[in-house]
């Protein structure tokens, strides 16, 4: 009857501890283990996250120009012939180039004030008599003469 009794007090004790009673208590008790900071780093960083890259012919153009020539193309007009959906003007290319380019890449799902403008089937190659009709003033036009703004896709 000790016997018994001692039995069923070990039986209650590894119960409450979770583990299997009497004789089979060689089983070990595998406890759920939570993921590290540095797993979570790791699953961040393995993730393919879309990514944006900034173009059309406008871009294609202003891109292949100097800060110096961006600067000397003066008050722009943004317009549908050019291959946005706006009559924005800027004050020099240079402006309107970090307006249509806010990174060099942006992630998707982050639509930035250009893209939502953008002609999305404009695949018209651009030369520098576009960018003189939609200026005031075009300083170095001998030079930009020889750029084309070509889209990509």
């Amino acid at each position: 009857m000790l016997n018994s009794l001692k039995n069923s007090l070990e039986s209650a004790v590894a119960w409450l501890d979770g583990q299997p009673a009497g004789r089979f208590n060689t089983f070990e008790r595998v406890e759920p283990t939570l993921a590290s900071a540095n797993d979570e780093k790791e699953a961040e960083t393995n993730l393919k996250i879309p990514v944006l890259i900034p173009e059309s012919p406008l871009i294609n153009f202003l891109s292949q120009l100097s800060l110096g020539q961006r600067l000397g193309i003066r008050n722009i007009t943004l317009s549908e012939e050019l291959g946005y959906h706006t009559e924005q003007r800027f004050p020099d290319a240079e402006a309107l180039y970090k307006w249509l380019t806010p990174g060099k890449r942006i992630t998707f799902g982050f639509e930035w004030p250009a893209e939502k403008k953008r002609v999305k089937w404009f695949r018209r190659s651009l030369e520098a008599s576009d960018i003189e009709q939609a200026a005031e003033i075009v300083h170095d036009l001998d030079v930009i003469k020889q750029v084309t703004g070509r889209p990509q896709f």
